[in-house]
Order: C-alpha cells, then structure tokens, then sequence
C-alpha cells in the first residue's frame, strides 16, 4: 500500500473518530433520524389544505395554496418557515390565478404561531426591489376584495399582532381569530390606502375574537356570535352598531369601561363580569338576562331599550345614574341590590315591572309615578320595590295591577290611588313603612286599606295647594345680603330641603328667638356675629352644590313627571326638592307643581302676553322678599339687581309656570317686566327641558350640616 493511501486512510479513520465522539457529546444538540440539519436551520409550518395552485412569497419564503371557486380565488393553505427570523410577515395579494382573492377556507392558517403581520392590503401584484442588498415589498395599492375570513382561518396564531383588511364587508367565521393572544391591531384600509376607522363587518362567529389582545373595536355589522369578544384582558371601550349581539359576547372583558350599543337584540350575560365597565348606553329592542350581571362598577347606564331581561343588573353596586328611555318592560330582579341608585325614573310606557326588580335599592328616594289612561295595562310584580327607599308612590289608571309585598318594608310615606287598581297581598305594610304612612284617592274609601288598617285620605277639592302653603310658610325668605363669588341660590334651597326633610335643625343655627321666616333680610350679612353659624352653613353647601347638584341626582322634568308631582300636590303632599334651571344656573326650592283650573297669562311679560300656562311650580325664589299680609297670604317683592324692592306681589306671580302643550315656561323673576329693567331687558326664556329636580336625601350635606 502507498504511502499517501495510508495517510488519507487515516485520515478519515480519525474524521470518523472525532465525529462519533462529538455525536454524543453536547457540543450540538440531538438531532433525529427523521429529521436533517437542513431541516433543523429552515423550520417549515404546514396549515390547511396544502393543493392545488400555488404562491410563492420569496422575501418571507411563504407557499400560499389556493383554488378558484365561481370564478373568485380561495386560500385554503399556507406552509412557512421562518428560515432565520423569529416573525413572518405574510403579504397576500389582491388577485391570484387572475382573479380577486375574496375568501380566507377554514384552518388555511391556523397554528401557524409565528406569524406577527398579515396585510390584506391590496396589493394587485406584488414586486420586489433590491435596497442595500435586502429584498422589499411595494406594488399597487388598489383595496383588498375578502369578504369572509373561514372558521379557526388564523386560530392559535400566537405571535400575530396586527392585521389589514380592505374596504369590503367582512365575514368572520368561529374561532377565526381564537387564541390570538398578542393580537392588538385589526385595521382596515380603502382602496387610495387610508385607514377606516368604523370597522364593517357582515357577521362575527361565535368565539371569532375570543382572548385576543384587542384594546378595542368600533364596528358595524349584522350579527356577533356567542363569546366573540369573551375575555379580551386589553378592552377599554367598544362602540358596535349590529342586528344581534350574542349570548356571552363581551364577557369577562376585565379592562372594559365604556360600551355605547345599538342593536335589535343583546343577548344572555353579554357583559356580565366586566369588572371595571363604568359607562353604559344602549339602544336595543331587548338586552338579555343577566348582561350586566356582577359587573359591580357600572356606574352610568342610559337604556333606550324595550324589554330588560331578568337579573340583567342584578348586584351592580356602583350603578347610582339610571335613565330608561322607551322602556315597556322590566325583567324579574333586574336591578336588585343596586345599592347606590337613589334617582329613578320609571317612564310612561313602562307595562309591567317584574318580581323583585328593584329589590333592596335602599337609596332610592325618588317618586314613583304610575299613570295610565285609556284602560292602559300596568303590572308591578311581586316585592318588586321591596325593602327599597321609595318614599312617595301614585296609581292613577283602569287596568292597574300592585303585586303582593310589592313596597313592603320600602320606606314609603304615602300612596295615591285613583281608579281601577287592584293591591294585592301585603303590597304595603304599615308597621313596615315609614311613620304616618297612608293612601290618599278620590273615592269614598279604599278597600286595601279598610283590610289593612291604614289611614285612608279623601281629596279635599282645591285643597292641595293651601295645604303645602300653610305647611311650608317659614321656608318663604329672601337672600338679598347672602352671597358669594357666584351668588347662594343653591346653598339657600339645599339648606331648605334639609330643613323640610329633618336633616338639620335650623334653630340652631340661628339667634335664640329667630325663626327662618323672621330672620331680618340684612342680618344675612356674614360679618353679623349672631349669623355666622347660619351663613356659613349656607355658604358650605353652596360650595359644595356641585356635589349635590350632579348628574348622578337629577330628574329632568318632563310632563309625564309634572303630571305625577301634580297629583301628590292635590292631595297637599309636598316632596321637598331643589329645582335648578339649568339655562340660568340657578336654583330654587320647589314644594310642588299646580294644574291650573284655568290657565294664566301675563300681559306684562316680555316673553309672548297671548301665551297660556296650565301648569304653576310651587317654589322659594331665592331672589325675593316674602312676607304675610293683613289676610295672611303670602306675598313677595323682587330683590333683582334691576328693582327697586318696592312692588309686594302675590305669591303666585312670582312662580314658574308651565305650559304642557308646547313646554314653554315663565318665571316672574325674568320674564316680567315688574320684575326686569326696561332697558336691559335681563330676562332668558326657559323651557321644559331646562329644568332639573334634585329629589331626596343628601348624605353628604347632611354630614357637613351636622358640623355646625
């Protein structure tokens, strides 16, 4: 044998040698027998269906599969690999085979989890030029043509982050888009390439964004199936337009905290569990049972909505501003243990309110007006105001049905009852309700009562109105001298109300001797020693009207609401309110509202003379004088800063009147010329829509009060 052979012989022996040693040692890892270095350096992804035509994306060494369907091209299958980068981006052109890609098959992608990017974005061919030796995509933006996106497409893609889509109307299949965890961007762009910001979907499948990163969506579309947006941890906000929302849709969406909805039907705990939702609108034919259900921050809820499931609120605490619009029907414990909601308003088209829907709402304080004409069907289910803090409650109908222990244990103070209205069983309690309780009508007697052994008040026929005046004459005072930077006018009706209602006692905050009424008009004046106690009691709640004077508290006035403050002002039950007219930022003490048995006109009013009002507002104009006359009736003379305080009125001309039909107002403070320099002409037309109620208890100025 020759030298050389023997060299080389030993050569690969001793290749051979180092080779196996390194093969079982760590130096590289293990690789199998099926698998080849190649293998290991370009790791290749399969999805789909993986036949028939192909594209090749060279710069992100992608295969898309596809078949022409009725002349429209499919994708049914991709195979990637990531060939040395941690992320693909995959760019799918407009047209392929010659024709508009228009339809993503089911699992065309799904698993492929390393994809971060894919862009729908409409390009008609895609070219490539060379830039510093790397290879780039450009080519002509003329809008993606997909319309449908197949169930579990892009399933389980876990590096996806953001996705472009074009201009079409979008279906989106189940699970389309399930699992996609990082997924935060859904974006679609025009054909002259500029962003849509209103997303237009056709229909979203059940489950089709289930878990994503999604911060968001602002969509209009037909339908969104069950759990399509359930638990998506970076929610904050959603504003979606759609014919139907599904059973679970936004559940458990832990960041979410405002949603505005249109829709015909939302469905079954739709929004239950989003712990930090706060805003709430909707406009539906019906929202589901249980859809806000322990969502416990739901702070603001404006409902334009006819049928409110079961339990749909059911334990949202936090919920304190409820306004229902075109409501007919309110689900069984709708809105129990919604322990913060003090203002109610139950409109007129309500026709039934279920079992326990307002159970335990201990805060509300509000009126409840039932009133319906015209034999109009009206059904207050079992215990459905139970335990809650409704104070003052009328019935006036043919076809009015109260269910058992419907107020039971409520903290009501009394019932008017006209009409055709069936009590059932325990509906009130007089051991349970608050102290004087009693059902006022204008029938002879009231059987509920006779049973039940309750206090039973006839109406007394013009009586209503002297009553409240007779009741209420110390609260009559001008507050000429007391003011601040912005004037006192709400500190003054607060301090009022808390009077009336007991939560302060105002003799002692006066000089002894002094009555509220008798307070001498310049003894305002804070520097007045014997005052101070009394001024700065006013002054504090003025500075702190903003907190009782807040959106969450208020009642806007309508003719539903003065038709129902009317009746309890015919049977001389006044409920104590602040009434701020918000075009004038001001604010009065309001005892209760009049129907004129003949309407009233004013011929020196600035405003039209010919103008009618059928309706008077009981109120303490805080711009005014009161005294009583030699016949002990109340008068007053304005104290405006274009009077001379010299002209006593008629209590009565220096109200706020109302005219129903057309809901135009009048005050003599600002309308007449009494009242108004001729020059200036210092008066502002008000209408209905401009005043605001505050009804009811104040913890907060009653803690304050109670410092002095």
């Amino acid at each position: 044998m020759k030298t050389s052979t023997k060299c080389t012989i030993a050569a690969l022996c001793a290749i051979a040698a180092v080779s196996m040693s390194l093969s079982t040692s760590n130096v590289f890892p293990r690789v199998s027998d099926t698998e080849s270095l190649t293998a290991f350096a370009v790791q290749e992804k399969s999805s789909g269906e993986c036949s028939g035509n192909t594209y090749y994306d060279d710069v992100e060494h992608c295969t898309f599969y596809y078949k022409i369907v009725d002349n429209e091209a499919v994708i049914t299958g991709c195979k990637t690999n990531q060939n040395g980068k941690a992320t693909v981006t995959l760019k799918i052109p407009k047209r392929l085979g010659g024709y508009d890609v228009t339809t993503v098959a089911d699992g065309a992608f799904k698993g492929q989890d390393y994809i971060a990017t894919v862009e729908f974005s409409g390009y008609n061919d895609v070219y490539y030029w060379d830039k510093y030796g790397g290879k780039f995509a450009a080519g002509i933006c003329g809008g993606s043509a997909l319309s449908k996106i197949g169930a579990s497409a892009f399933e389980g893609c876990k590096d996806l982050t953001t996705i472009y889509f074009g201009s079409n109307a979008l279906t989106v299949g189940d699970y389309s888009f399930y699992g996609c965890e990082k997924l935060k961007w859904v974006r679609f762009i025009d054909n002259d390439g500029y962003y849509i910001y209103e997303h237009t979907y056709s229909d979203i499948g059940d489950y089709a964004f289930a878990g994503t990163g999604l911060s968001g969506v602002d969509i209009s579309c037909s339908s969104i199936g069950e759990s399509a947006f359930e638990g998506c941890q970076y929610f904050t906000g959603a504003r979606v337009t759609a014919d139907s929302i599904g059973n679970y849709a936004f559940e458990e969406c832990p960041s979410l905290q405002t949603i505005v909805v249109t829709a015909r039907t939302v469905g079954n705990r739709c929004f239950e569990k989003c712990a930090t939702l706060k805003n709430v609108t909707i406009k539906a034919d019906s929202i589901g049972s249980y859809c806000f259900s322990r969502s416990s921050n739901v702070r603001n809820a404006e409902l334009d909505v006819a049928k409110i499931g079961a339990y749909a609120f059911s334990k949202c605490a936090s919920l304190s501003n409820l306004k229902l619009i075109n409501t007919k029907s309110i689900g069984q414990n709708a809105f129990e243990y919604c322990t913060e909601l003090s203002v109610l308003d139950i409109p007129e088209t309500v026709e039934s309110i279920g079992d326990f829907a307002f159970y335990k709402d201990e805060k509300i304080s509000t009126p409840q007006f039932f009133i319906r004409e015209n034999g109009e069907r009206f059904y207050i289910g079992r215990a459905a105001f139970n335990s809650s803090g409704v104070e003052y409650a009328v019935f006036c109908g043919d076809n009015i049905i109260v269910g058992d222990y419907s107020f039971f244990m409520s903290n009501i103070k009394a019932a008017v009852v006209e009409g055709n209205v069936r009590i059932d069983h325990n509906a009130f309690n007089k051991e349970q309700s608050a102290p004087g309780f009693a059902i006022y009508g204008n029938a002879d007697s009231n059987s509920y009562a006779d049973d039940y052994n309750i206090p039973y008040v006839k109406l007394e026929p013009g009586k209503g109105y002297e009553k409240i005046i007779e009741d209420n004459k110390r609260m009559f005072n001008g507050v000429r001298d007391l003011k601040n930077e912005n004037g006192s006018c709400a500190g003054i009706a607060t301090m009022q109300v808390r009077a009336l209602r007991g939560d302060v006692d105002i003799s002692s905050l006066l000089p002894p001797g002094e009555s509220f009424i008798d307070v001498p008009r310049l003894a305002y004046k804070k520097q007045m020693p014997e005052y101070k106690a009394f001024t700065d009691a006013i002054v504090d709640l003025h500075s702190g009207q903003e907190n009782y004077l807040h959106r969450d508290s208020i009642q806007n006035l309508d003719l539903y609401k003065i038709k129902g403050y009317s009746k309890l002002t015919e049977y001389g039950i006044s409920v104590p309110s602040v009434l701020r007219i918000s075009n004038h930022y001001h604010a009065v003490l309001l005892l209760g509202i009049y129907k004129l048995d003949t309407p009233a006109q004013f011929k020196d009013a600035y405003v039209d003379p010919s103008q009618t009002y059928d309706y008077r507002m009981i109120t303490c104009e805080n711009g005014y004088m009161f005294r009583i006359n030699g016949e002990g009736h109340l008068q007053g003379v304005g104290f405006d800063k274009h009077t001379s305080g010299d002209t006593w009125i008629d209590v009565e001309n220096t109200y706020m009147y109302i005219d129903s039909a057309t809901g135009k107002c009048y005050e003599q403070r600002w309308d007449d010329k009494i009242n108004v320099n001729e020059e200036e002409k210092s008066y502002s037309a008000t209408t209905i829509d401009k005043l605001e109620i505050f009804p009811g208890p104040s913890v907060y100025f009653k803690e304050k009060v109670r410092q002095y």
